[in-house]
C-alpha cells in the first residue's frame, strides 16, 4: 500500500470568508477550493470549510500583526487519469477533519478596507480515494483584501 503525499504541487486556491471582530479577536467562516492538483495519476479537487480565529497583536503601529488558527472539514474528490491525460469515469470522494495555524500582517488602506499578507500551515487530515491513502499538508502564502463594517 502506498501513501500519496502532495508535497510538491503548487496550485492557486481561491477562498471566501465572512466574519466578525470583537476588539483584538476576529472569527471567520472560510471556504477554500483547490482544484486540478495531479498526483500519481489522480486528478483531485480539495475543498475545505474552516472556522478561523485570529488574534491581533497589540502593537501601536499602522501594520497589525496577527496569529491565527482554525479547524473544520476537508473534502477531497478524485478521478483517475491515465498516462495520456484522459480521465476515467471512476470518481471517489472522502471527508476528514482539517486544521491550520499561521500568522501575518494586516495593513489598513482606508477606514474600512485592509490588505492582509500571511502564512498558514494546513493539515487536511487522513483521506482515502481508490483504496489509496492520501496525506495532504499545505504551506500556504496568501494575500487577502477585506472590508470591515
Amino acid at each position: 500500500m502506498s501513501v500519496i503525499t502532495k508535497d510538491t504541487t503548487t496550485t492557486f486556491s481561491p477562498s471566501i470568508a465572512l466574519g466578525a471582530r470583537s476588539r483584538a479577536f476576529r472569527f471567520e467562516l472560510e471556504g477554500t477550493n483547490t482544484s486540478n492538483a495531479k498526483v500519481d495519476g489522480l486528478r483531485t479537487i480539495q475543498t475545505r470549510l474552516m472556522l478561523q480565529a485570529y488574534v491581533d497583536l497589540p502593537l501601536r503601529t499602522r501594520i497589525r500583526p496577527y496569529i491565527n488558527g482554525g479547524a473544520g472539514f476537508s473534502f477531497i474528490s478524485a478521478q483517475v487519469e491515465n498516462q495520456y491525460g484522459y480521465l476515467y469515469r471512476r470518481h471517489e470522494s472522502d471527508t476528514s477533519f482539517a486544521w491550520n495555524a499561521g500568522g501575518g500582517f494586516t495593513i489598513p488602506i482606508s477606514p474600512n478596507w485592509a490588505i492582509s499578507l500571511g502564512y498558514r500551515y494546513v493539515d487536511f487530515g487522513d483521506q482515502e480515494v481508490f483504496d489509496t491513502p492520501i496525506e495532504t499538508i499545505a504551506h500556504e502564502g496568501y494575500l487577502g483584501v477585506s472590508y470591515e463594517f
